[in-house]
């Protein structure tokens, strides 16, 4: 989870080290993908609030956002956990098998790379020689309300549920 796209300036990338940032990036391996999850497509993702009241009092995700966020809130942008969602169910079908999910996520680009400048702002450039590197984005119908609902549906399951279904 870092950048902006097609660019811009966020903390990630941006905030304690750009300059390591900057090295990381700008020198990524042209043989291994990557794929980004900017701060525009977790910004309006408002996930945690089926933590209040669907989640155990004694649930340590709950007890995690009520401090996190404060004044026992569960309410919260969702850039790192949309990061993970990603990491769970991928883009294609092997990763929502059995779990009643649709396609959530789609690359936003074909082609080309993310560039980080030394203040740890980036910008995409389009170029054809490239191909390895995606930033994601919503597939069409899919809405930062379906997402976060799947994220709060994710937060309050009981892993000792074996049925591992779930609504999006």
């Amino acid at each position: 989870m870092g950048g902006q796209y097609p660019s811009g300036r966020e903390f990630n990338f941006a905030g304690i080290d750009p300059e390591s940032t900057h090295h990381v990036v700008n020198n990524w391996p042209r043989d291994v993908p990557v794929t980004y999850v900017g701060f525009e497509l977790g910004r309006d993702v408002f996930s945690g609030a089926a933590l209040a009241t669907d989640a155990p009092p004694d649930s340590p995700v709950r007890a995690a956002y009520e401090w996190y966020v404060g004044r026992c809130s569960t309410i919260r942008e969702s850039w790192d956990p949309i990061a993970t969602l990603y990491g769970i169910l991928g883009l294609d079908d092997s990763g929502r098998a059995g779990l009643g999910i649709r396609r959530v996520f789609e690359y936003a680009n074909e082609i080309g790379y993310n560039e980080v400048a030394l203040d740890g702002s980036n910008a995409w450039v389009n170029d054809s020689m490239i191909s390895n590197q995606h930033w994601l984005k919503l597939v069409d119908g899919v809405t930062n309300v379906i997402v976060a609902r799947l994220l709060d549906q994710f937060y309050v399951y009981d892993p000792l549920d074996k049925s591992c279904t779930f609504t999006s």
